[in-house]
């Protein structure tokens, strides 16, 4: 992957632009399977291509581009709308990251002479989908 500028990144939910990304962090998390045991003399050892517990997780910050993000952190709905499905986080490269995410923490900021801006971070609910560019 080449070099980009991080507020070429963007977030889209049902296709639409929801944030304009300045800065982003991606995560993927997982553990392997144990397969220790007294034969392999207190050494770690692991069952071959499998892994448990994967998660992708992205922090974003960024500029507001609507309520969308500011709306789904603040409803106290039984039923939280932190969990948005059909979300894609789109690389300047290309490169498309899809799937259901949750939104697990939100901050935001109301500088005097700038724009609104907001940090948060999204984790994978579920397996998510990765589409690379395709040159």
């Amino acid at each position: 992957m080449t070099g980009h500028a991080g507020r070429d990144y963007l977030i889209k939910k049902n296709g639409t632009t929801i944030a304009g990304i300045t800065a982003v962090n991606m995560t993927v998390n997982g553990a392997p399977v144990s397969n220790e045991d007294q034969t392999d003399k207190g050494f770690a050892a692991y069952l071959p291509c499998i892994m448990v517990d994967r998660s992708l997780e992205f922090g974003a910050e960024g500029v507001l581009l609507g309520d969308v993000l500011h709306d789904i952190a603040l409803d106290t709905a039984d039923v939280s709308p932190s969990f948005l499905a059909d979300v894609t986080f789109e690389a300047p490269n290309g490169d498309v990251i899809s799937g259901d995410f949750v939104m697990s923490g939100y901050t935001e900021g109301a500088p005097f002479k700038e724009a609104m801006t907001f940090t948060c971070t999204f984790t994978s609910d579920g397996a998510w989908t990765f589409t690379p560019d395709t040159p």
